[in-house]
Order: C-alpha cells, then structure tokens, then sequence
C-alpha cells in the first residue's frame, strides 16, 4: 500500500510505502467461525424465547401418565372421557373455541360453568354463578 506522507518539510509529495501483512488462513478460518458461531448463538436464543412464549400462552394441563406417549386429543376416533357434573344438571348452552370447551349447566344449587380442554378432553374447572344483591 502506498501512502503519500511528508517526510520533511521540504518533501511534501513524497511517496512511502506500508507493507500490510496478507490474511493467512488461519486468520481467514477463525474469522469464519466467529462468525458462524455468531448466527448459532443468536438462532439459539430465537429459539429459547419462541419456547418460553409458547409455554407461557399454553394452558392445557400436562398429559395423563396412562396415554401413548403422552399423545391423545378429542379428535382421534374412539376417543372417550368421562367428566363428572351433579345429579340433575341440565346443559343450557355451550362455547368452543381453539383451547376449551365451555359448558354452562344448571343444576339444584344454580348455574355454573365447566371448562374442558379441547386437546384432551380433560376438565379444566368449574365456575359457580352466584347471583348478587345490589
């Protein structure tokens, strides 16, 4: 590389040359890494937050101990689960959407609300209605 730089006052125009060393391969091999290395780590923290939310926004319970690999959903043919309501409790309404089923029952004590998981039929809770005096 050439550089124009006063060596004196007298010689303003004069020409030095700067020897700069090539990259070596080693060099060039370390750089690549650094570099790779660097799209792993910040692909791998992608990762771990994407999971993090997932878990986060997940509501079903974890699987049942009896089930094939932990992999059953309401969906699969023959599928059967049993969900305990009180003796005379007549279904008023229901209410599905993608993660529960809402069943709003009426029995002696008065309404209440069962929610299921829709992935697998478990129940989730109850909500008792109470009506309030104002």
């Amino acid at each position: 590389m050439t550089q124009n730089k006063p060596e004196n006052a007298a010689n303003e125009n004069a020409e030095t040359t700067i020897d700069m060393p090539e990259r070596t391969g080693c060099v060039r091999a370390l750089l690549i890494t650094v570099i790779v290395l660097g799209i792993l780590l910040v692909g791998g923290l992608a990762v771990v937050v994407g999971t993090i939310i997932k878990r986060i926004k997940d509501d079903s319970p974890p699987p049942r101990p009896e089930t094939i690999n932990g992999k059953i959903s309401i969906s699969e043919p023959g599928f059967e689960n049993i969900i305990n309501v009180p003796e005379g409790a007549a279904l008023m309404a229901t209410e599905i959407n993608d993660r529960k089923i809402i069943l709003h029952l009426r029995d002696a004590e008065g309404d209440f609300l069962l929610l299921v998981n829709m992935k697998t039929g478990q129940e989730i809770g109850r909500v008792r209605l109470k009506t309030q005096k104002n």
